[in-house]
């Protein structure tokens, strides 16, 4: 009986928390703009994240605040599994990747990125380009599979490819890394491919259902790109699992008592 008390419980807590989260109307990640002018920017986490970066600037979330020298942060947290963060500021030219992390990585980074006068500033070799045009909230309400790029810079780069909220490691290549490539084990993702030039190379992710809202992403070990992809909008979702998860709590308590 007590098993089946802690299968009800964990049932009921996959379930409030699938029901919990959702993208924001208008949410995309990419922040474009000229220099020097404002913007406002609303993103949610899948969790509250310790600390957000910026270059090697670090600033840790603490009592709704995550303010750095570059922008004013604020976030909320007003049910589980949903916090919400507020982003404003004016654009500047040395503003590329904003990145909200965990401590020791226990969830993959969530990140933005930012188009100074409509275009990618960073030229590091061998890293990750993000497309100013390639949201990193994909709504796919409607769809069965999507297909979500990364590129690299350069001829032979670190690459990683990453899925769920807990960035496990599927694919990986590239210089000074072990050769990895566990995409069997992961059946949301259906084909993994690429496509070279000569100077840089795009790799492909087909990818199917496996929860309400995926994560994948893509790194160059230094920096990521994190797709959220809601597959199904939460609606009568934040409604329904509550109830259900009341009746199956009421449901194991009569099992419990009965014997």
């Amino acid at each position: 009986m007590a098993g089946l008390l802690l299968l009800c419980a964990a049932l009921a807590t996959i379930l409030q928390t699938d029901a919990q989260l959702h993208a924001i109307p208008g949410d995309t990640r990419i922040l474009k703009g000229d220099v020097n002018s404002s913007f406002e920017l609303k993103t949610v986490l899948p969790e509250l994240y310790d600390v957000v970066t910026v270059g090697k600037e670090e600033v840790p979330l603490k009592d709704g605040d995550c303010s750095t020298s570059h922008f004013q942060c604020k976030y909320s947290q007003s049910v589980s599994y949903h916090v919400e963060v507020l982003l404003t500021g004016k654009i500047s030219p040395d503003l590329k990747w904003i990145v909200f992390k965990t401590k020791n990585m226990t969830f993959i980074p969530i990140t933005i990125a930012v188009f100074p006068n409509g275009q990618w500033a960073d030229s590091t070799a061998d890293a990750l380009v993000p497309n100013a045009s390639q949201p990193f909230v994909v709504l796919a309400h409607k769809n069965k599979l999507v297909k979500l790029q990364c590129t690299f810079n350069g001829v032979n780069p670190k690459v990683q490819i990453l899925t769920s909220l807990w960035g496990n490691v599927v694919f990986q290549t590239g210089k000074d890394l072990q050769a990895i490539n566990e995409t069997e084990k992961y059946p949301e993702i259906i084909k993994i491919g690429s496509r070279k030039s000569p100077s840089s190379v795009t790799y492909t992710t087909t990818l199917k259902r496996r929860f309400r809202i995926d994560y994948f992403g893509c790194s160059d070990t230094t920096n990521w790109i994190t797709y959220m992809v809601e597959w199904e909008k939460s609606g009568f979702g934040l409604i329904k699992p509550t109830w259900l998860c009341i009746f199956l709590c009421m449901v194991c308590t009569v099992l419990s008592t009965s014997k």
